[in-house]
C-alpha cells in the first residue's frame, strides 16, 4: 500500500470512530438512565412483610412510600389461635402499628394476640315456692355462678297461715312426706318447694 493510500485509510478510520462515538455515548446514557430509573423506582416503594406471632412469613405487600399501613394490611389474615383474639400488627419489639401510620421503608410486622375473655355464665337457678299442689306463691331466681344459698331465695317469702299449725320451713315433696330443705344449702338447680307445718301446741286453759 502506498503512503497516500495509508493516509486515506487512516482518515477513514478516524471518521468511522467519530461516527460511532455519539452512538456509544447515547447507549451509555440510556443504560445509565435505565439504572437511575430502576433505582428511583426502588426508592419510591416500600414493602411490609407480615409474619405470624412465631415468625413464619405470611405475605409481603408493596405500596408507594407514604401509604397508610391500613392499605398494606388490607386482606391480610392473621392465623386463628384457640383461646386468643387477634389484636393487630406490631414491630418485633412490640410497638403496635396504627392504621393511619405511614410506611416509608421496608418493615416486618408480627401478629399479636390477647387472651379471649370468657363469656359470662348466664345460667339461672329458679326456686318455685308453692302453697300446695299447683298453688304457686312466687318464683325467685339467681345466677348459678353466684352460688346462692336457699335461705337467700326464701327471704321474704310468706307461707300461708294454717289454723292450728305453725310454719316450720320449706321442703321437697316426696311420697313419704315433705323433706326439709337446709336453709344453708346451695341451690344447684330449679327447685320446687312446699311449706311445712307442725301442730301448734294448745295452751293450758286456766280460766277460773
Amino acid at each position: 500500500m502506498s503512503f497516500g493510500k495509508k493516509i486515506i485509510a487512516g482518515v477513514a478510520a478516524v471518521a468511522t470512530l467519530a461516527a460511532l462515538a455519539p452512538a456509544v455515548a447515547m447507549a451509555d446514557t440510556a443504560q445509565n438512565q435505565n439504572s437511575a430509573t430502576s433505582s428511583q423506582a426502588k426508592e419510591e416503594y416500600a414493602t411490609v412483610t407480615f409474619y405470624t406471632a412465631d415468625g413464619h412469613s405470611i405475605q409481603g405487600v408493596t405500596w408507594q412510600k407514604g401509604t397508610a399501613f391500613s392499605q398494606y394490611a388490607l386482606g391480610i389474615q392473621a392465623p386463628t389461635i384457640e383461646g386468643k383474639t387477634f389484636t393487630g400488627w406490631a414491630y418485633s419489639e412490640g410497638t403496635m402499628l396504627k392504621d393511619t401510620d405511614q410506611v416509608f421503608a421496608d418493615i416486618a410486622v408480627y401478629a399479636t394476640y390477647a387472651d379471649t375473655p370468657t363469656q359470662d355464665d348466664n345460667t339461672q337457678y329458679t326456686v318455685s315456692f308453692y302453697a300446695g299442689a299447683d298453688q304457686l306463691i312466687q318464683t325467685v331466681s339467681y345466677y348459678a355462678k353466684d352460688h346462692v344459698k336457699f335461705s337467700t331465695y326464701a327471704a321474704g317469702i310468706q307461707a300461708p297461715a294454717v289454723e292450728g299449725k305453725t310454719f316450720t320451713g320449706w321442703g321437697f315433696a316426696s311420697n313419704d312426706g315433705n323433706v326439709p330443705v337446709d336453709p344453708n344449702a346451695e341451690v344447684t338447680g330449679n327447685w320446687a318447694v312446699y311449706p311445712m307445718y307442725k301442730d301448734t301446741p294448745t295452751s293450758e286453759d286456766k280460766t277460773l
